[in-house]
């Protein structure tokens, strides 16, 4: 039984460090081990233990029946959150890399941990190139400008911030203290 109590107690403390990434597999991961501890459970009756095999049989059997349940729950609960998906990214941090690299990445770390959402960055999520502006347009929902004296000097950046603009995205401005916000002129 004290394996039992070490496997429930790893597992409501696992439950609030939260080890995976996503909230569905630190749910699935957390009710595995529970079945571990209830199959054990099972296994310690099955023992040299006088018990009814009727319990056994009854005990095994809602343990089975439980694991199944939860399998075709967690199925159609990803088959459901597949078909209502929204945007992909919670937040776009449009940057100057030479400027603002390690903010960038600080920012999407916070962001994601205050969240629990997907934020994109392209040194982590851009795959092709050609695509960054239709990322922006139709995967966003948010777009965050972190703006450092260069941003508007690079034109993906000057891009992306105009595809976000044009998309009627809600931007977000980080102000840096070197930035200089264009006059009607430039």
């Amino acid at each position: 039984f004290s394996l039992i109590f070490f496997l429930s107690s790893f597992c409501l403390a696992q439950q609030r460090l939260d080890p995976w990434r996503e909230w569905t597999t630190n749910c699935l991961d957390g009710m595995l081990t529970l079945s571990l501890g209830l199959g054990l459970t099972c296994g310690v009756m099955a023992s040299d233990m006088v018990t009814e095999m009727g319990t056994i049989v009854i005990l095994s059997t809602t343990v089975f029946v439980g694991i199944l349940l939860l399998m075709l729950g967690l199925l159609l609960w990803s088959l459901l959150q597949l078909l209502t998906k929204g945007p992909a990214f919670r937040y776009f941090i449009c940057h100057h890399k030479a400027h603002a690299q390690a903010q960038a990445r600080l920012l999407k770390i916070r962001l994601a941990a205050a969240t629990r959402q997907r934020i994109f960055i392209d040194s982590d999520d851009l795959v092709d190139l050609d695509r960054l502006f239709d990322i922006v347009s139709s995967q966003v929902r948010d777009f965050v400008a972190y703006c450092t004296p260069a941003l508007l000097t690079r034109p993906w950046c000057a891009g992306e911030i105009t595809t976000a603009w044009r998309s009627r995205l809600p931007i977000i401005y980080v102000k840096t203290p070197g930035f200089q916000a264009p006059t009607a002129e430039q």
